[in-house]
């Protein structure tokens, strides 16, 4: 299950998807978020209260059972220095998001570190996030440079960046291996572009009311809205 506008509103989880979750997992089911956001980035209290099972955060990045850790790709340090480099020639706000702690450039941000130089580059960095509320879209020669390393993910008013050769289908498919489990007894459930691979790896799809078109109409059931309970209606539908 993804995360944002899937099982939290505003990054606060929906209590009746953490009930539903709990009386799925008292059912011998696994509870996995998969989320594009970086391990570090999640919310304490939503990794506390949500009692995953796994987690597949940074898009497939950094994957783990509990407190085993499965895989971890960070962004090599030669990419991390020329993504750097150019975009603090800009003022377009940017973010690396990691896996204890998050850094930003051009603008300051609650919680994160400042970068200011190219040499600040950080370790244990999984997800790049470009703000692109100040224009439209990002230059031409700056998805050029993502594109050397990264997999783009344009949304309304900002990017993602995801480390090649990982996904959310890829984290999906580790966690199956590592739990036994047959992806004929999946479920998928998302809001976003950057869920499409998740829920076609799937063996049923589940995107919330509120999700976006490209989703809604690649999806085997739309459920209701992620502020009503959509996951959790989801889980009690299909969940024997």
């Amino acid at each position: 299950m993804d995360m944002d506008n899937t099982l939290t509103v505003h990054s606060v989880l929906v209590p009746e998807n953490i009930t539903a979750m709990r009386e799925a997992q008292a059912r011998g089911h696994i509870c996995v978020l998969n989320t594009g956001r970086s391990y570090g980035f999640i919310p304490k209290d939503v990794l506390r209260d949500g009692n995953f099972d796994a987690v597949i955060t940074g898009g497939g990045a950094y994957i783990r059972a509990r407190d085993e850790v499965l895989y971890e790709e960070n962004i090599p340090e030669e990419a991390g220095h020329e993504l750097c480099s150019y975009f603090l020639k800009t003022d377009i706000p940017f973010f690396l998001e990691g896996v204890e702690k998050n850094y930003c450039m051009n603008v300051d941000y609650d919680g994160f570190i400042r970068i200011r130089t190219p040499e600040d580059f950080p370790d244990r960095t999984s997800k790049i996030t470009i703000l692109s509320a100040r224009t439209p879209s990002l230059p031409d020669d700056a998805i050029r440079l993502i594109e050397k390393h990264f997999r783009f993910i344009q949304h309304d008013s900002y990017s993602e960046c995801i480390i090649r050769g990982c996904s959310k289908a890829s984290g999906m498919e580790m966690i199956l291996r590592h739990f036994g489990i047959p992806q004929a007894h999946t479920i998928g459930m998302g809001d976003s572009d950057n869920d499409l691979e998740m829920l076609d790896y799937a063996a049923v799809s589940v995107a919330m009311k509120d999700s976006v078109p490209n989703v809604l109409k690649r999806v085997d059931f739309v459920s209701l809205t992620c502020a009503e309970g959509g996951a959790a209606y989801a889980m009690r539908k299909f969940l024997p």
